[in-house]
Parts: structure tokens; C-alpha cells; sequence
């Protein structure tokens, strides 16, 4: 979401994202409104549009790596790879990497692995790879 964010438009600094790394995300949040977890939420389908960043357009230039446990729910990590082919049709440079054995919560781990593929993946945006 902050990336997709024109915050020129909202009277602020150009804060253009050029690279960013979800990890486990939720990006279209229309299939949480049949769901208990909306009970919590109390979403309905306009806010659920509004608020799912796979709808939203990436700046331009943008790189991403979308990110998720191979363990994780087969919902994550459909998520995870149509955000990646829906920004990258988009214009955005996209990727999906998936943790194999990770899951929701321990793929939020390999973040602290430098020999790690996640580590690789954030220094190498870094980078401007």
C-alpha cells in the first residue's frame, strides 16, 4: 500500500518506493469477506477493494519481490504470486520467492539468516540488482 501511494497528491515529499519485499502478505482482501476473520475486520467489498494493493498500480520503475513460506497456506501463497504477475503487468519488475518449510510465522525468521535466500533477495534490491 505504501508503495502504490502518490504522496505528492497528498501533499507531501515524492517518497517513491523503488524496491519493495512483502513477506506473507495479504494483497486482495475480497476472499477474507466470507470468512470469520471478518467478523473482526468488519469489512465490506468497497473497503476490501480499497485496501487491496493488488489492484493498485506500482510506481513506475518499481522492483518487487513477493515473498512466502512454502509451508504457508496455498491462499498465501496464491497471493503472494498473483500480486507478483499482477504488478508486473503492471509495468513493475516482479518476482515471487517461496521459503520452502517456512510457514506465516517462521518464514518472518529467514529475515535474521544472512546465508539466506530472503536475506539475498532484500541485499540484492539493495543493491539495485
Amino acid at each position: 500500500m505504501l508503495a502504490a501511494t502518490d504522496w505528492a497528491e497528498r501533499g507531501l515529499p515524492d517518497l517513491r518506493f523503488r524496491a519493495v519485499l512483502p513477506s506473507s502478505g495479504l494483497f486482495d482482501l475480497a476472499p477474507l469477506l466470507g470468512t470469520s476473520h471478518n467478523c473482526a475486520l468488519g469489512l465490506d467489498l468497497a473497503q476490501a477493494t480499497a485496501l487491496s494493493p493488488i489492484l493498485l498500480a506500482p510506481p513506475p520503475g518499481l522492483r518487487l519481490i513477493a515473498a512466502v513460506g512454502g509451508a504457508e497456506s496455498g491462499e498465501f501463497r496464491r497471493q503472494s504470486r498473483d500480486f507478483a504477475a499482477a504488478w508486473s503487468s503492471r509495468g513493475a519488475a516482479c518476482a515471487s520467492l517461496e521459503l520452502p518449510g517456512r510457514n506465516h510465522f517462521t518464514a518472518q525468521d529467514a529475515w535474521a539468516e544472512p546465508e539466506g535466500p530472503l536475506f539475498a533477495a532484500a541485499a540484492g534490491l539493495l543493491a539495485g540488482e
